[in-house]
């Protein structure tokens, strides 16, 4: 490496991006792993996730209507907050025009 002028690369150090809480409620997992529905509407299911942008991270939050397979909310923010999450149902609620009251828990 030497006689090429080469010097190895380093790499980046891992960086914590979350802290667990042993405190916090955890919710029911009410689907028990059955992802199938039988008509629209009937179960929504949400994921978070993040990207480095040139800006800093991005922060997403989708929801998925489970009969359909159609993302049909999302909602984008420089914090990953319950309200990233409540904003992509509101989203999801509004563009289905959901009329019954859905279970949710948060």
């Amino acid at each position: 490496m030497k006689e090429y002028s080469l010097v190895a690369k380093a790499r980046r150090r891992f960086k914590i991006t979350t802290k667990a809480n042993s405190d916090a409620i955890t919710a029911p997992n009410k689907l028990a792993q059955d992802f199938k529905a039988n008509k629209p509407n009937e179960n929504f299911v949400s994921d978070t996730t993040y990207v480095w942008t040139t800006a800093g991270w991005l922060y997403l939050a989708v929801v998925m209507d489970l009969f359909s397979r159609k993302i049909i909310g999302m909602a984008k923010g420089n914090r990953i907050t319950k309200n990233l999450v409540c904003n992509a149902f509101l989203q999801a609620m509004l563009h289905k025009r959901v009329s019954q009251q859905l279970p949710l828990s948060f």
